[in-house]
Order: structure tokens, then sequence, then C-alpha cells
């Protein structure tokens, strides 16, 4: 069932505003030459009677600049814009030029409880009701206000929609001349009756498009909240000539509470829409729309495959081939179709196209991801997003040459970027790291050097791996001493002897030099610290920490007293260095710690177990994924 949104309420409180009102062109006529006390009278008479600030800023009976017509024109403004989405900060300042004594003084009042009432600042919005006279045009909507704030409306207030509640007071309020058949809409809404609401449906049709629209939201809203099926009533109102914006008005709806049947409804409205000649396939509006729909998919693997009914991703590509599943749950397609468009639309929206496209094949197929930033980069070169990411790809090719050229471009637009910073950062490492394994010593000195000017070198453990590479060039050049100052230098910097054999045991195998002795004399709590201090390191880094089983073994054995942070380290260690042991047994840890991060240790349980070939692991691995994703949305 849908969830309630509180912007539901905004189409209903828009029904007041559009009741017609009273003729007020005599007033405001004799608003331009009145006398002081008779204006006072006449500001009353218009501030009880107007029901539409449009009215009094479309009136002729004042002059073009008078303000009160400024003021109404503020007031209509921000009303449309307090009840449509959620406003910025400062958006209601335009408000301060309408002083207390204006007839448009409570409309005012109004709009700023609105507002309050979205950002559920209710004491805000309770404060500013209460100051509206009762007998003003805003006066009507106070009562339905006040039943609508969680301190005053009942239970049974917020789980109907039936006679007696607020919104069907609201109904009620609106129009004495179709006072009946609200009722029934009300009625029909409330036990999901769709015959009934079938026989309502020419009346809808023949309403104003603004009253329509806001009686369109208002039906899709409760049909859901009531537990109607959301595919039932749009198929039942897009057989009447109601209104061509009803799927997208419907799609609006289900986002948040059902995304697949919302980018099916998108899909209809697109395929009406370019079939009625509103909208063309490469106009940017439609790619808009296929770029919002392809947002729609859920970022989570397993909950996508939950939610389709699948389970792996090679299932889902046979189900759209086979057409159990519409071809609208095909993402790539949905992005092709937004591609072919890129040179027909603003340079903005065709980057936007690039970069969803990249972000897209990166996990899937690498190569067709690169070149589509290549594409990227050829067709908008003053973008840097495409740059960072061929570096990126460039780097863990082991093309560094490449990845310098795409740096050097980089830099040329932005060179503070701190993606920036850290890729040339770990690409000198890597010339340095080639150049110490190629004995290359002038030219591997010149990239220490280097090295050590860039703001990185001066981070703890960052500054002992520069050590140890230094160390590395000494043992390369058969400089003992040298090593061995070095050597001793690396200690002091890390003050922890687990983490100072890893780091020697790591650069030994990336630079080919002789490795040392392994130590057998380290604590379990150093041991665990120095791991965990040795996989954060070599995470940022980008390399993989080279360390023996038996060491991972005792630490295993060890993690009763290890941090939350620590725990967290070691669950990525695991995967990374393929023991997914250790990440098991650290996330089994770290579940013993109360707080807000359970996720992640859930998460890491379940990928740690992805991997086993055993059916009971994989299904107790998705339940893992599953209640993570759950509490991951609720944290």
């Amino acid at each position: 069932m849908a969830k309630r949104k509180r912007y539901a309420c905004g189409g209903r409180v828009t029904l007041l505003t559009q009741r017609a009102s009273d003729d007020l062109d005599a007033l405001l006529s004799e608003l331009s030459h009145a006398a002081p006390d008779r204006r006072r009278e006449l500001h009353a008479l218009i501030q009880a009677r107007l029901t539409d600030p449009g009215q009094l800023a479309d009136s002729p009976a004042l002059p073009a600049g008078h303000p009160l017509r400024r003021q109404a024109g503020i007031v209509r403004r921000l009303f449309n814009a307090v009840t449509t989405a959620p406003l910025p900060p400062g958006a209601l300042a335009d408000l301060d030029a309408i002083p207390r004594q204006s007839p448009l003084a409570p409309w005012k009042l109004l709009i700023r409880a609105l507002d309050a009432f979205y950002r559920r600042a209710d004491t805000l919005a309770e404060a500013n009701l209460a100051r509206i006279p009762a007998d003003s045009g805003p006066g009507r909507l106070v009562p339905v206000l006040h039943a609508l704030l969680p301190g005053t409306r009942t239970p049974a207030e917020a789980a109907d929609f039936g006679p007696g509640t607020p919104a069907a007071a609201l109904v009620e309020q609106v129009s004495a001349g179709s006072h009946g058949r609200r009722r029934q809409l009300s009625r029909a809404l409330s036990r999901g009756d769709g015959r009934a609401l079938r026989r309502l449906l020419p009346w809808l049709a023949s309403l104003p498009t603004a009253h329509r629209h806001t009686f369109i939201r208002t039906v899709l809203d409760h049909w859901q909240r009531n537990g109607g099926l959301p595919s039932g009533l749009i198929d039942l109102l897009s057989h009447q000539d109601i209104d061509p914006e009803l799927p997208r008005l419907a799609a609006l709806s289900l986002e948040h509470s059902q995304w697949d049947g919302a980018l099916l409804v998108w899909d209809a409205y697109l395929s009406a829409a370019q079939a009625a000649g509103r909208l063309s396939p490469g106009s940017p509006e439609t790619v808009c729309i296929l770029l919002h729909m392809s947002e729609l998919f859920p970022a989570d693997r397993q909950r996508l495959l939950d939610d389709l009914d699948v389970a792996s991703e090679h299932d889902l590509r046979h189900a759209l081939r086979s057409g159990r599943l519409p071809a609208v749950f095909d993402r790539a397609a949905l992005l092709e179709r937004a591609r072919q468009a890129v040179g027909c639309v603003p340079a903005r929206l065709g980057a936007q196209v690039f970069g969803a496209m990249v972000a897209y094949y990166a996990p899937r197929d690498a190569k067709r991801a690169e070149a589509e930033a290549e594409a990227w980069h050829a067709a908008y070169p003053d973008d840097l997003e495409p740059l960072l990411y061929l570096i990126e790809v460039a780097e863990k090719r082991g093309a560094l040459r490449k990845a310098l050229g795409f740096v050097a471009k980089a830099e040329a637009l932005n060179r503070l970027h701190p993606q920036l910073r850290d890729s040339r950062f770990r690409l000198l490492l890597a010339s340095a790291e080639r150049r110490i394994r190629d004995a290359r010593a002038t030219l591997a000195a010149a990239d220490l050097e280097r090295l050590t000017q860039e703001p990185q070198a001066n981070d703890g453990d960052t500054r002992a791996y520069l050590v140890a590479l230094n160390w590395a060039l000494a043992q390369k050049m058969a400089d003992t001493a040298g090593a061995q100052t070095w050597a001793e230098t690396l200690a002091r910097t890390v003050n922890n002897q687990a983490l100072h054999a890893l780091i020697l045991a790591t650069v030994s195998e990336l630079t080919k030099v002789a490795r040392p002795q392994w130590s057998a004399s380290v604590s379990p709590p150093q041991a665990v610290e120095g791991l965990a201090r040795a996989c954060v390191l070599f995470g940022a880094l980008d390399r993989r920490v080279c360390v023996p089983d038996s060491f991972v073994s005792q630490v295993e054995k060890n993690l009763d007293g290890a941090s939350v942070a620590q725990l967290h380290a070691l669950c990525h260690a695991g995967l990374a260095i393929g023991r997914p042991t250790l990440t098991y047994i650290a996330a089994g840890r770290g579940l013993g710690y109360p707080g807000p991060d359970l996720y992640r240790f859930l998460l890491a349980r379940g990928n740690s177990l992805t991997g086993s070939p055993s059916p009971s692991h994989q299904a107790r691995a998705r339940n893992c994924l599953r209640a993570a994703r759950e509490l991951a949305e609720r944290a």
C-alpha cells in the first residue's frame, strides 16, 4: 500500500482557493478614491470576500501598479509554489512586502502555515493558523488544517477518506453546486469502488483543468492509500477522455512507493505524448523523461532483482528478451534512446546522458563504459567528469603514461579537484614502484622527491609507505646501510610491528626486492590494529595488502576486543585479500555493537557468503543483503 505523503494535501487545499468569488470590482473601484476610514472598511470587506487572490491580481478595477495588485500577484505565485513542492530556504521572503493591515495578510499567514506544515514544523504551522481571522477567505481552511496536524487529528481521521474525515470536510467546503458528487467520490475512494468511480468520470471530465488535475491527484493518492491497485485505476481512467496529463500525474504519485509501476506509467505517458505529437523523440523534454525513468531503478542490485522477481541479471536479460518483462525495464535501452538524441539537446543535458551511460556500464561492461567516457570527452572537452573516469580506468589497467596524459588535461580544467589530486598521487606512486622494480634509481628517486611535495605525503601511514619505497630503492641498489636506516625510520613512523611488517611485505612484492623475514612476536592487539590500519592505507592507495595466511588466522581468532572502526576495515580487508572468512567473522563481531551502522556489518556478512557454492549460503547471503537494505533505509 502506498505511503501517505503530506504533499498529497496540497491539491486538496488548492480546491478551496478556486471556488468562485463574489464580484469585488465595485469594492475595488471605490477603494482607489476612498477616505482612510472607508478604506479600512473596504479592506475588511475584501478580506472577508476574497477567495481567489488571482481575481484581485488581474482586476482592471485597480491601476496596474497598485500595491494590492502587486501583493495579490505575490500571494498567487507563492501559494501555487508552496502547494506544489518543497520550497528552498528564503523562498517566502517576498511575503514581507505584505503589511499586517492588508486584506491579503491572512493569505500570507496561510502560505507560511502551509510551508511549515509541509516541512513538518507543526508548531510553527499552528502559530500561523491561529492568527488567521475566521471570517477571512483563508479562514475556512483553518479547521481543516488543524485536523491535518498530527497533534489534533484522530487515528480514524488519519486512516480513512470517508465521511467525517478532514479530506471529506475539505471536499464539502469546495463548492455547494457539486457537493453531492464530491461526497460520492469520497465514498468511492474509501471503498475502492471502481464501478461507482466510473459513473463519476463524465462529471470529472467536465471540470476546469485546474480542478481536474487536483482531483486526479486526489483520486490517485487515496485509491492507493486504501489498497486499490494503481494499474486498475489508471486503466479505468485511461479509457476516458479526461486529460492527456493523467499518466504523468499518475507516474509522479507512484514513484515513491512503486517504482516499477511508475516506470510503466511514464512509458505510457511518453508513448501517448509522442503519438499525439506533443513530444518528439529527440526533444530535450523526452530526454529528460528518459533520464528520469532510468533514475527510478533501485541502486541496490538485490532490491532490483527482488522487485522484478528474478534471481540474477542473467535471468533479468532473459525475461526481457522473452517478453515476460516489459521492454521498459531494460535500463540500457532507455539510456540508448536518450543517447541517440544527445546532439539535439543542450550541452548540460547531453553530459548528463553520457554520465548516466558511464555509470550504468561501469560495473557491467568496462570497455563500453570507457568508450562512452571517451565519447563524452570528445563531445564536451571542458567537462572534468569523463577525464576523471578515464584516469581511473587507465590507472587500473597500468597504462600510466595514458593516465598521466589525462591528468594533464584535467589539471588544465581544475587542478585542485580532490579526486584529481588523489589520482595524481597514486600515479606517481605507481611510477616510482615501476622504476624501482626496473632498477632505474635516478628516475625513481625523482618520483619519490615529487611525491614528498604532495599534500597526501604528510598523512601518517601514507608517509610510512613513502619511507618503505625509499627502503625498497636502497635494497634494489644494494645499499645495506641505507636500507637499514629506512627500515628503522619506518618502525618509528608507524609504531606498530604488524603494520611495519605488512608495509614492507607489500612494498617488497610490488618492487620485487627481497622480502624481510616475517616477525612472529606480534601481540594479538597489535596484529588486529596493524591489519586494520594496513587495509585502510592500501585501500586509499588502491594497492592489495600482502599478508601471510597464518597472520590472518591469528587476527580471526583475536577479534573480541576490536573496535567498530577496526571491524569495518577488516570486513573490507577480507574481501579485498580473498579471505571471506575474515569478513564473516569481523561482521559477526560487529553485529554485537548496537548503533546505526549495523547494516554495514549485515552487508559485509552477506557479501562474504555470496561467493559460496552452497545453496544454503546463497540463501543466507540474500537474507543478509535484504535486511541490510531495510536497515540502511531506516538509517
